[in-house]
């Protein structure tokens, strides 16, 4: 089990950007889980927030394609979103994937960069060597 965290939290031209995400891996099948407990006061919850959870989701899931791409071995790791913390004005689905998928990364023991390319977020997961 390893557990990985990411906080994005940016403020430019009088606009925000908030995300913070815990995840945890697990043996297991291939794949992301929402695992969020019922009731967590810091993290939103569906059906209320069903954009920024699938962004979740999708933020760990393309961290797994990039992680395998770059060589880092993810196999037989499932992992489960714990916590998805968000503030209502100043989050957006880009920011949440991102700081998802550096979550991932992160509990994978690979460095990631997270930019703004000037319309959205983007995690970057460099090669391994």
């Amino acid at each position: 089990m390893s557990v990985g965290s990411y906080r994005l939290m940016r403020q430019a031209a009088g606009r925000g950007w908030f995300a913070q995400i815990q995840v945890e891996t697990v043996p297991g099948d291939p794949g992301v889980l929402w695992s969020v407990p019922l009731g967590d006061p810091e993290s939103v919850h569906p059906p209320g927030y069903a954009a920024e959870v699938t962004a979740a989701l999708a933020g760990a899931a393309g961290a797994l394609a990039a992680l395998q791409a770059a060589g880092v071995d993810t196999t037989g790791h499932t992992v489960h979103i714990r916590q998805l913390g968000i503030l209502a004005t100043d989050t957006e689905q880009t920011a949440i994937r991102a700081a998802s998928a550096a979550a991932t990364a992160a509990a994978f023991d690979t460095p990631a960069t997270v930019a703004f390319d000037g319309t959205a977020w983007h995690c970057e997961i460099p090669q391994a060597g």
